[in-house]
């Protein structure tokens, strides 16, 4: 499996990395990526995957953490090179537009960023999708993005696929009270599909409540399978196979 989000320099997991990477291992987690949330967030990533190859890590600065602008010192490090995408950025109006402009200003300087160093785009958006298509135009962006945490409506789907996006499925998936996002999710080419953790947030159902641990992510392939109609060692491999090539491994 490949789980194509989560953070490991977060808390719980950044003081025993070795224990987490032994349980995804025996969970049968084979690659992840690191996403970014910020400078220090992404100078960590780096550090995780010297210790840990398997896990990839990106760079970027999470809509929701700009209050200082944009460091240029991140171009500088991405430039660096040893990333495999950029994010996760993007646009979050969850609590309001109060900072809009700003956060349109932080998104396009990755997109060009994304777009000079050809990586791929981690997606956070959140009320605001057309705004996302509107400065990846506007940038110029035409890489590879991976739609992180999908939850949105066929419509939008529709949109992103003649976009060229992929789409990262996570627990939500497995709430009963989100059969409109399965529905969806049925109408998106298996070749699109990707899933995720985000750990330690946003837990399956079943472990609501719950930290969201990397080992779980066999909860939402099972799930997924079960939306698409598959086993569960088919939508593992259709996942990772699909999230290898997207990142390039």
């Amino acid at each position: 499996m490949f789980d194509t989000h989560l953070h490991l320099d977060a808390e719980p997991f950044s003081g025993d990395l070795p224990a987490v990477a032994s349980a995804m291992a025996r969970a049968g987690v084979r690659w992840a990526v690191n996403a970014a949330v910020d400078l220090n967030s992404s100078r960590a990533s780096l550090q995780i995957h010297s210790s840990f190859p398997f896990v990839l890590p990106s760079v970027g600065l999470h809509p929701l953490y700009i209050e200082g602008g944009y460091p240029e010192e991140l171009d500088a490090l991405a430039r660096g090179g040893g990333f495999y995408a950029v994010g996760e950025a993007g646009l979050d109006f969850w609590h309001g537009r109060e900072n809009e402009e700003a956060q349109r200003e932080v998104f396009y300087r990755q997109a060009l960023l994304a777009k000079e160093l050809s990586l791929p785009l981690l997606l956070h958006i959140r009320k605001g999708f057309n705004e996302v298509l509107e400065v990846l135009r506007e940038a110029g962006f035409g890489g590879g993005a991976l739609f992180h945490n999908f939850t949105g409506s066929l419509e939008m789907a529709r949109k992103a696929l003649d976009e060229g996006w992929s789409f990262s499925i996570g627990g939500p998936i497995t709430y009963p009270r989100k059969e409109e996002l399965r529905k969806v999710v049925r109408k998106i080419p298996l070749d699109r599909i990707m899933v995720e953790t985000d750990a330690p947030d946003l837990p399956p159902w079943e472990k609501r409540g719950e930290i969201h641990r990397p080992e779980d992510l066999p909860v939402t392939v099972r799930a997924l399978a079960g939306v698409l109609g598959l086993g569960f060692e088919e939508a593992a491999e259709i996942t990772q196979a699909n999230a290898r090539k997207f990142f390039g491994v």
